[in-house]
């Protein structure tokens, strides 16, 4: 029993090794994306279509605080002033500037997706800036166990600091303690 146990033990650790890899190796394709792009607009297209294809993300969205920049993005880019009454649902989020995962909250659903949100099992809300102070991407998956609030957010936040630097002028926080 124990032999089993332990057999069945290291399935579980492959599984999760293997779906890493698969997760480092889309960050990767993503980011090397973001270097062959030229403009701003292409690498938030970019990122739109990753998402789809590489990620599994059935919706997703960028909030950025902002004034618009070039039009062309709306339905996933969307700019806000980060004192907006309409961001209310999600102050425990951005104040604390973290990666959050799990469901989302019917008004948070709303904002983000409209009746689209509806379909949504689980989302991924990850910070664009130290403590979100460039705005925020949301991933959003059909299933309720995709985005588990007790699972790691190491993948996610490095997702979230390679988003910042391609679409925001903000350096990544790797970039800036390294320089400090």
């Amino acid at each position: 029993q124990k032999n089993d146990k332990l057999q069945r033990s290291l399935k579980d650790l492959v599984a999760v090794a293997k779906q890493n890899d698969i997760i480092v190796a889309n960050i990767h394709k993503l980011g090397l994306g973001f270097l062959r792009e030229t403009s701003r607009n292409a690498r938030i297209e970019h990122l739109e279509t990753s998402l789809r294809e590489d990620f599994g993300a059935h919706r997703a969205l960028v909030v950025l605080f902002e004034q618009p920049g070039d039009a062309g993005h709306d339905s996933f880019v969307r700019y806000a002033n980060r004192d907006d009454a309409q961001l209310q649902p999600f102050s425990t989020f951005l104040n604390a500037g973290k990666t959050r995962c799990g469901l989302l909250r019917e008004k948070q659903k709303q904002y983000l997706f409209g009746d689209e949100g509806e379909m949504l099992g689980s989302a991924a809300m990850v910070a664009l800036g130290e403590r979100a102070s460039r705005g925020f991407l949301v991933i959003g998956n059909r299933s309720k166990d995709h985005f588990n609030p007790s699972g790691q957010t190491d993948f996610l936040e490095r997702l979230g600091e390679l988003v910042t630097t391609a679409i925001t002028d903000e350096p990544a926080a790797s970039e800036r303690a390294a320089s400090e």
